[in-house]
């Protein structure tokens, strides 16, 4: 079993700080922010709940919550659908 297939603490898995640097970009929003949002992440604005229902605009950032096996698949489908992130 790869270390993705475990079940952690948490399914709050965050970007690191340095790869944002990296990319040297600026997102629309982010539309899987933690709640209390994620201030390392350079966006205008954040989705802290019911992001699947909602309207994503702009280029996205997407970090989606690693919950269980195919929780991601949902994230994906949408992210892809968006076609700006």
């Amino acid at each position: 079993m790869g270390y993705w297939e475990s079940n952690g603490a948490s399914d709050e898995w965050w970007t690191p700080k340095y790869i944002f640097d990296a990319l040297g970009e600026t997102f629309d929003t982010y539309v899987a922010a933690p709640y209390g949002g994620a201030p390392h992440v350079p966006t205008q604005a954040h989705i802290c709940r019911n992001s699947l229902e909602k309207v994503w605009r702009g280029f996205c950032w997407c970090n989606p919550p690693f919950g269980g096996r195919n929780g991601i698949v949902p994230w994906l489908d949408k992210f892809f659908a968006h076609g700006n992130g």
